[in-house]
């Protein structure tokens, strides 16, 4: 009986030590990149990214916030739950912004949300950078969060698309 548990956990500390070896191999930086056309004259577009209180109609987390947003100066600031975030406009550039997006606990998402002209079309480009801990699970995650965190980023542009529309018509 005490062989059979000393084997099983030499399998499950051998099994931790490979995941920490194989996460230390793995980047500690995940881009996540979303885009979208917007048929819309580029100052329209560019009036709802560069303005942080555009941003209060369009962006998902601040549309589905239970506490009210605040705008305090090129920041805005609103409770999700037990959470503080803050996203605050480091630049404002002729084809966009850079902003970073801070929730308490957690590491700052550096967003670039850039306008293009694609083949005479305005395309919006998300851009977001995660930098990951060095937990092997947090690192093991970075994998997924393609996935995860850049359909919250679609939804951001669709909501950003809408918008532009209706003030346009």
């Amino acid at each position: 009986m005490l062989h059979r548990i000393k084997s099983f956990a030499l399998v499950i500390m051998g099994f931790f030590l490979v995941l920490t070896l194989f996460s230390l191999l793995m980047p500690g930086t995940v881009v996540v990149v979303r885009s979208v056309t917007i048929p819309a004259s580029t100052s329209d577009i560019l009036n709802q990214i560069r303005q942080p209180e555009a941003w209060l109609s369009w962006y998902p987390p601040l549309k589905e916030s239970d506490a009210s947003p605040r705008i305090h100066g090129d920041s805005i600031l609103w409770n999700d739950g037990a959470k503080k975030n803050s996203l605050h406009f480091e630049l404002k550039h002729p084809k966009g912004i850079r902003a970073s997006f801070t929730r308490s606990g957690e590491l700052p998402v550096l967003y670039d949300v850039t306008l293009f002209e694609i083949d005479g079309l305005p395309q919006v480009e998300w851009k977001a950078i995660h930098k990951l801990p060095w937990y092997p699970w947090e690192k093991m995650g970075g994998i997924f969060l393609d996935d995860l965190a850049g359909q919250g980023y679609a939804l951001s542009l669709e909501q950003l698309k809408e918008s532009v529309l209706s003030e346009v018509n």
